[in-house]
């Protein structure tokens, strides 16, 4: 299996999943493979991986550092095409690991390098209940980031377009991933990942 190389994957490779904020590297996060098709990525984080904050210069502290260093409860699989504005992710909660929620992150479509993928979360969320109920978050964190230049004015109003989007299309068709993926479970062997030797170096992308 691929640790941290490759640019198409397999199920169990490992890669790093980085957010890229004005050309430099945020944070990192390594995760598994579950699917990869040149399209759609499926991506798995176990409970306990190991997070990094790289140092930067000129940018805001990422919101985790210094309050998270590991992923904690319940693993998160993420779903992502290619070219895409948002991503979602499942999440579950309780002894019983019950299905909690469907959970949507407006972000910059993914970029793929070598050993991983680039994005950007851009704060718009979106949680989707069992009860399929939909629920807004974020909303004014997001236009405070706008007004301290987070966010530059042209690509707000594209995320606004995004966030709009991705709603009606929720009313009109529903989650686009099936109901089976609430029940999926990891491999017994996927155990918690650190972080690779260097992984503070690799190159970003343009994002």
């Amino acid at each position: 299996m691929q640790r941290f190389t490759g640019t198409q994957w397999s199920p169990g490779d490992s890669i790093l999943s980085r957010q890229i904020l004005k050309g430099q590297v945020w944070a990192v996060f390594p995760e598994y493979v579950v699917h990869d098709d040149g399209d759609l990525l499926i991506t798995y984080i176990q409970t306990g991986c190991e997070f990094g904050f790289p140092s930067t210069h000129g940018l805001d502290a990422h919101p985790w550092q210094g309050r998270y260093t590991h992923w904690t409860g319940h693993g998160s699989l993420s779903f992502a095409r290619q070219g895409e504005p948002w991503g979602f992710s499942t999440f579950w909660t309780g002894n019983n690991r019950d299905f909690d929620c469907w959970y949507v992150d407006l972000m910059a479509p993914y970029s793929r390098f070598e050993g991983g993928v680039d994005s950007l979360d851009h704060e718009l969320d979106l949680v989707i209940h069992p009860d399929g109920t939909i629920e807004e978050k974020d909303v004014d964190l997001f236009e405070q980031e706008v007004r301290d230049g987070r966010f530059e004015p042209e690509l707000a109003d594209g995320i606004r377009a995004n966030f709009s989007r991705i709603k009606h299309l929720l009313a009109a068709d529903g989650v686009p991933y099936g109901s089976e993926w609430q029940t999926w479970e990891p491999p017994a062997d996927w155990g918690a990942l650190t972080l690779p030797d260097g992984w503070a170096e690799f190159p970003p992308s343009t994002l």
